[in-house]
């Protein structure tokens, strides 16, 4: 399944940035097995390139906003104006999700 990003946003390509999305990845996995072997059901998606759940963006990112979508469950962006860091979570769709800021900047 491929996925689509919104306009809003880019793909952070710093090491860290890689480093930090395929912990997130494989956390995910982990998680999702756990919640299957218990008789669940998974509820992130990691369906994805293990190194894309980490995107930047000049501004709040906004709820439910399409072109500032990830295209996926738990991924973070990086307010670059701000130095804020969010977290997106409960995706469902490009105009379906939460922002919730984790990490406030200067």
């Amino acid at each position: 399944m491929g996925i689509t990003v919104g306009s809003s946003l880019t793909l952070d390509t710093s090491q860290e940035a890689i480093n930090l999305s395929l912990a997130l990845s494989a956390y995910i996995i982990r998680m999702n097995t756990i919640e299957r072997d218990t008789g669940g059901t998974p509820a992130a998606d990691y369906e994805c390139n293990p190194r894309q759940r980490v995107f930047k963006q000049a501004g709040v990112p906004s709820t439910n906003a399409t072109a500032e979508s990830p295209g996926q469950d738990m991924c973070l962006i990086l307010d670059t104006t701000n130095n804020d860091l969010y977290l997106i979570y409960d995706w469902a769709a490009a105009n379906s999700f939460t922002a919730l800021l984790i990490r406030e900047g200067d």
